[in-house]
């Protein structure tokens, strides 16, 4: 069985041309003007259907729930082109009314009079493993967090960034020099480095954090039978800040909590013992190691960084969290990446 190493264009080619041939769906990819989105249409009578299209070579559930966020802030049509959508994805992406192709001919569109969702065909080609960047490893994820919370932190001294970011002040110049050849930051000189196209930076640190940083750090996983115990819970004495749904509702009020995210330096013994919280591997209550080291004006909610609330959200892959997650970035999060 071959690797696949396709380019976009060849990729989303031949995710049109399988589906095409397997379900007898017409689609045409539309070649865009300069500085436009690459699109596809959707050939029906009486009025094709024109989709933007959303590249994703490599699918996981914090893919396609950032993706559902994105839509949710931004409505146009969009159709997902990936390498292969297994069974439980291709469920995922219908649930949320994403239209999909990949080049195993599997799909789902949902256009009336059009219907199709066809799952199951798995690819000739094996997609390759996602590459290990070296900027979306833990150092680079960190700094790159504390770049993204602290605007013109990177116009700073290098050890200043890295006491920031909590890494080795070895590490900043390569992850500088990543996020340059990158195309997320320009450097006339260092006191005029600026940031640049944050908010694809912000997506992939979203996209990467709960893999490559949050699994490495989390303290472990507990459960107690004191419903709601969190509610009157003073999680700062205990040197501690909500993420997660409690974060959230402190700043939206839209979603009751089900699931509990604390971060902090170590487990607080004390907190465990008050509220009766026994470690059990599937807990619904997870303590994270803090990683960062800057204040931060929702630090008075005793909550985490907006942006890691969000990331928080986006890791789950729950559709129930999707609205909660836009209204996050909406109100809490995009102000700190606009472009100047």
């Amino acid at each position: 069985m071959q690797v696949n190493t396709a380019q976009p264009n060849a990729l989303l080619d031949t995710a049109i041309q399988l589906v095409g041939e397997r379900t007898g769906l017409d689609l045409t990819a539309i070649e865009p003007g300069p500085g436009a989105d690459l699109l596809i249409r959707l050939n029906k009578a009486p009025t094709p259907t024109a989709y933007r299209v959303e590249i994703k070579r490599y699918l996981n559930k914090q893919t396609v729930a950032l993706l559902a966020a994105r839509l949710a802030e931004d409505p146009t049509p969009t159709m997902l082109v990936t390498d292969y959508v297994n069974p439980q994805q291709a469920d995922r992406l219908r649930r949320r009314n994403i239209p999909f192709i990949d080049t195993a001919g599997n799909t789902y569109v949902n256009e009336p009079p059009i219907y199709v969702f066809a799952t199951g065909n798995k690819p000739d080609i094996l997609p390759t493993a996602k590459p290990r960047v070296r900027l979306f490893q833990p150092t680079g994820l960190k700094l790159i967090f504390a770049l993204l919370n602290q605007p013109g932190l990177e116009q700073k001294p290098y050890r200043q960034q890295a006491e920031v970011a909590g890494i080795a002040l070895g590490g900043v110049a390569w992850i500088m020099g990543d996020l340059r050849d990158g195309g997320y930051l320009i450097e006339p000189t260092p006191k005029t480095r600026r940031l640049i196209n944050k908010r694809a930076l912000t997506d992939l640190w979203v996209e990467n954090y709960p893999a490559r940083l949050r699994e490495k750090l989390i303290l472990g996983r507990y459960t107690t039978t004191h419903d709601r115990w969190w509610q009157d819970t003073d999680i700062a004495a205990h040197r501690a800040y909500w993420g997660g749904e409690i974060a959230a509702d402190r700043l939206t009020h839209y979603l009751k909590p089900q699931d509990v995210t604390l971060y902090a330096d170590k487990v607080p013994a004390t907190l465990l013992l008050e509220n009766r919280l026994q470690k059990v591997p599937d807990g619904n209550v997870e303590i994270v190691k803090q990683f960062w080291h800057f204040d931060y004006p929702e630090k008075a909610l005793q909550i985490v960084p907006p942006l890691l609330v969000y990331a928080d959200l986006i890791a789950t892959g729950d559709a129930r969290n999707a609205e909660l997650a836009r209204m996050v970035y909406d109100e809490h999060v995009a102000r700190h990446i606009r472009e100047d």
